[in-house]
């Protein structure tokens, strides 16, 4: 997973960005045979260093945040929703329009304009975000899970982690969103004596034993860090009922009625 997560990541930061500024590659992205490639650079016995965007890019770091909301619902009549929303940081632009709190995403555009960068900060340009709401569907369109996180950069793997936590390893939904979190997603300047991806285990859960076996397999920098996800997941089993957890890392609660 930290692998998966390096190697997409890495190549998120390269080339994602408003496509009403400049093209955006996701045919390329997405074509099968580059990301088998990709895939292929995936060894169980040594990490790739340092991990490069597939085609020659820029790529650089973006902060993460702590004042993001997840929210997933179910209705009565089988009607889902995941969705993500952020002020971003610290109540966000310290704006309020009718009761709303403006966000201050500009944080969210990179800091080296006239570099290339496809997220350098334009105006009237949308800024790059990792929030990933997720519906899962099961073989015939039905709802499956109705997944997402808060968190910043680590989204997506958070993301990850739910739904193979539940569809793979059999969890429940609650335990999916206890397990200790690992991540791909913070680039970093000196790592291993040149810039790359460092490989995160979230501190003080069983993921942080994991470091000393990262290491072994040549991971070039490894940390304990928080892994602050704020997650809501929601599976519809077979027989159609429903089961529900937030976070226990944040003050959220699932509720049915």
């Amino acid at each position: 997973m930290i692998e998966a997560s390096r190697l997409a990541g890495v190549d998120a930061r390269a080339f994602t960005g408003d496509p009403a500024f400049g093209r955006v590659p996701l045919a390329a992205l997405r074509d099968p045979a580059y990301l088998d490639r990709r895939a292929a650079l995936i060894s169980p016995t040594t990490a790739v260093h340092p991990v490069r965007p597939g085609p020659a890019g820029p790529s650089g770091a973006r902060s993460g945040n702590d004042t993001t909301s997840q929210v997933g619902i179910v209705d009565a009549y089988g009607n889902a929703l995941s969705m993500t929303t952020t002020v971003n940081m610290n109540f966000g632009a310290g704006l309020e329009a009718r009761g709303i709190a403006l966000n201050n995403v500009l944080t969210n555009f990179s800091r080296a304009p006239g570099t290339g960068d496809p997220d350098a900060m334009e105006p009237r340009k949308r800024p790059v975000t990792s929030m990933a709401p997720t519906l899962v569907l099961a073989p015939g369109g039905k709802i499956r899970l109705v997944a997402g996180s808060a968190g910043g950069d680590g989204i997506p793997d958070y993301v990850a982690q739910q739904v193979l936590g539940t569809l793979v390893h059999g969890m429940s939904p609650r335990e999916a969103l206890a397990q200790g979190h690992v991540s791909g997603q913070t680039a970093v300047a000196d790592c291993g004596g040149q810039p790359d991806v460092r490989s995160d285990a979230e501190k003080g859960t069983a993921a942080e034993r994991l470091l000393p076996r990262l290491t072994a397999l040549g991971h070039p920098c490894v940390a304990a860090v928080p892994l602050r996800s704020g997650a809501a997941l929601i599976e519809v089993t077979a027989g159609g009922h429903l089961r529900g957890a937030a976070d226990p890392r944040r003050d959220g609660a699932a509720a049915g009625g």
